[in-house]
């Protein structure tokens, strides 16, 4: 009978996952965009899945009217440097539908500017520069912050990121690399 079917598997949802909701549903908050933009504040360091398995990441996101905040994260590149990525949060398109867009923004921190060239990494659409531990983009990332990144053209949205956090979660990444 069809319908007795219907019947026991809804009263097995029901006895499944009424008990789960109350676990579910914080879960499912923090993943709104007021939520995620609670952590917004400072920098952290943890292990991302990433192509090809795992990776420490430092990152922080930016507190914006954007649906979905911009990001920036380090992960390591090889011993030394590291893969910066800068998601601003947009469409994830480069300019003119140019798939080997280049461009140099600008991160700047106080009284101090740094321009970097990006390129644009089309399998998760954002924008990707490798940067060596001991130049100055990376000394700037190490500051007290806060780290306004412009790009070069209005395809991509300005952001500002806070610094506070930064050192530590740079340093786990470091670490994480050296050991490699």
């Amino acid at each position: 009978m069809p319908g007795s079917d219907i019947i026991r598997l809804t009263l097995a949802a029901t006895l499944f996952v009424a008990p789960a909701l109350p676990v579910a549903l914080p879960v499912l908050g923090a993943a709104s965009p007021a939520a995620a933009q609670s952590s917004c504040d400072r920098w952290t360091s943890d292990v991302w899945e990433v192509e090809g398995g795992e990776a420490m990441t430092a990152s922080v996101c930016a507190k914006g009217p954007a649906e979905r905040p911009a990001q920036l994260y380090l992960q390591c590149w090889e011993p030394g440097s590291f893969a910066l990525t800068f998601d601003d949060g947009g469409s994830g398109t480069p300019p003119g539908d140019d798939y080997e867009y280049k461009g140099t923004f600008v991160f700047s921190s106080g009284g101090t500017r740094v321009e970097k060239e990006l390129a644009f990494m089309a399998m998760d659409g954002v924008m990707v520069a490798d940067i060596k531990a001991d130049e100055p983009l990376a000394t700037l990332l190490a500051g007290d912050g806060p780290l306004t990144v412009s790009p070069p053209g209005p395809d991509f949205v300005e952001a500002t990121f806070p610094l506070s956090g930064a050192r530590e979660a740079i340093a786990a990444v470091a670490a994480d690399c050296a050991a490699q």
